[in-house]
C-alpha cells in the first residue's frame, strides 16, 4: 500500500495538491486539498469492463471544485447541515453567522471547511493514506472560538475507508461535522441511482419546514416513503415523494435517526458493488441529488436529478436548537473525534 502527491492546480496562489493511494486489493481512493476533498473512490476493475468509473463524483480540474455548488466530496464544517436564522445562543451569548441558504446557514457557510486548503501530510504503513490539516480563526467564518483541526482518510486492506475528523478549540463553539460525497456504484452511471438498494438503520426522520429546517419533530418511518429499515430500491420510495418525478426538486434531503454504528448499506443495480458506512454520530442525512441539472459535467456525464445520492454521517442538524437531538457544542480547550467507515464489498 502506498501514497503519492501531485500537484492538481493553484487558487490564489496556492498549491492544491491530489493524494492518490491504494490498497494491495485493487481498492483506491484520491483526495485534494481543496476542501480536503473525496475526489474519487474506485472499486477494483472488472476484466470486462472498457472503463473504470469513481464510485463517488469529482471533477477533473480545480476550476470546477471552486465553481461547485453541490459540495462534491467536499469536507463540512464547523457544523453540517442547517443551522436556523443563522443563529444560536451558546454560553449565554447569541452568535449570528453567514446567511447562504435564504435565512439558514448551510454547511458552515461560505467560508465553510470545503471552501479551505489545506495542508496534508501522507501516511504509509499498515494504512495508507492522508491527513489534512488547517487552522481556522473565527474572523474566517463568524462561529466563535479559533480551531486546530485535522481530517484523516486512511484505507486498509480490508477494504475500507476511514474517514476521521478532530477538532480543538480555544473557545466554546460547534463543531458537526461531515463528508458530503455522493455515491454511484453502477458501472454505467448515467442510469442514476434510483436503480440502487438502500438499506437505513433508522426507524425515525425529522420532520422539517419549508426551507428544511427540523421542526423537532422524530416521525416514525414505518408504512411511509421514508421506510428503508429493510433493503429497498430507492425508486419506490422516490415514486411516492415525487409523484412519478412530476414535482420538481423532491426526492430525499431528510434527516434520519439512526439506531446503530451500522448506518446504511448501498448497492447497486445487480447488487455486485455495495458499501456499508459505520459511523459513531447519531444521524444519516440522504440527499438523492434532487437539484443537480444539466449546466455541468461530473464523471463525464451531465449532472441531473438522482445521478447519485449522499449519505452525510453527522449528529442530527440544527441540535443547538433541539435539546433532545445531540451535543453538536464543543468546550474551550476540549478535544473531539468523529469517526466515520466505508466498508466496500464488490462481488
Amino acid at each position: 500500500m502506498d501514497c503519492k502527491k501531485k500537484l492538481f492546480g493553484v487558487y490564489k496562489n496556492q498549491s492544491v495538491y491530489s493524494f492518490v493511494f491504494s490498497n494491495d486489493n485493487g481498492f483506491s481512493v484520491e483526495c485534494i486539498s481543496y476542501g480536503a476533498t473525496l475526489k474519487a473512490l474506485y472499486f477494483p476493475r472488472r476484466q470486462s469492463a472498457s472503463e473504470n468509473k469513481s464510485v463517488v463524483l469529482g471533477y477533473d480540474n480545480l476550476d470546477d471544485y471552486l465553481k461547485d455548488v453541490y459540495f462534491l466530496g467536499s469536507c463540512i464544517g464547523r457544523t453540517a447541515g442547517r443551522i436556523g436564522k443563522a443563529s444560536f445562543e451558546l454560553n449565554g451569548k447569541i452568535y449570528n453567522i453567514d446567511k447562504n441558504d435564504g435565512d439558514n446557514n448551510l454547511h458552515g457557510g461560505k467560508n465553510g471547511f470545503h471552501s479551505l486548503i489545506w495542508d496534508g501530510q501522507i501516511i504509509n504503513g499498515e494504512k495508507t493514506g492522508v491527513k489534512f490539516f488547517k487552522a481556522v480563526k473565527s474572523d474566517d467564518d463568524a462561529f466563535p472560538g479559533n480551531m486546530s483541526l485535522e481530517i484523516t482518510y486512511l484505507l486498509n486492506n480490508d477494504n475500507e475507508l476511514e474517514i476521521v475528523f478532530k477538532g480543538t478549540s480555544d473557545k466554546a463553539t460547534l463543531f458537526n461535522p461531515t463528508n458530503h460525497a455522493y455515491f454511484n456504484l453502477n458501472s454505467n452511471q448515467d442510469d442514476g441511482i434510483l436503480n440502487h438498494y438502500l438499506m437505513l438503520n433508522a426507524d425515525k426522520y425529522l420532520k422539517t419546514d419549508e426551507t428544511l429546517i427540523p421542526t423537532g419533530d422524530k416521525i416514525d418511518v414505518k408504512m411511509s416513503a421514508y421506510d428503508f429499515t429493510k433493503e429497498r430500491l430507492i425508486d419506490d420510495s422516490l415514486k411516492i415523494l415525487t409523484k412519478n418525478y412530476s414535482i420538481k426538486g423532491a426526492g430525499l434531503d431528510t434527516p434520519f435517526c439512526l439506531n446503530s454504528s451500522v448506518a446504511a448499506v448501498l448497492k447497486n443495480a445487480d447488487k455486485s458493488r455495495c458499501i456499508t458506512i459505520v459511523t459513531d454520530r447519531n444521524a444519516m442525512v440522504v440527499y438523492t441529488s434532487n437539484y443537480f441539472d444539466s449546466k455541468q459535467t461530473i464523471n463525464d456525464i451531465y449532472s441531473k436529478p438522482y445521478m447519485a445520492i449522499a449519505l452525510e454521517a453527522q449528529i442530527l442538524p440544527d441540535a443547538i436548537h433541539h435539546k433532545n437531538f445531540g451535543n453538536t457544542a464543543i468546550m474551550e480547550s476540549e478535544t473531539k473525534e468523529y469517526k466515520t467507515i466505508i466498508q466496500m464489498r464488490q462481488y
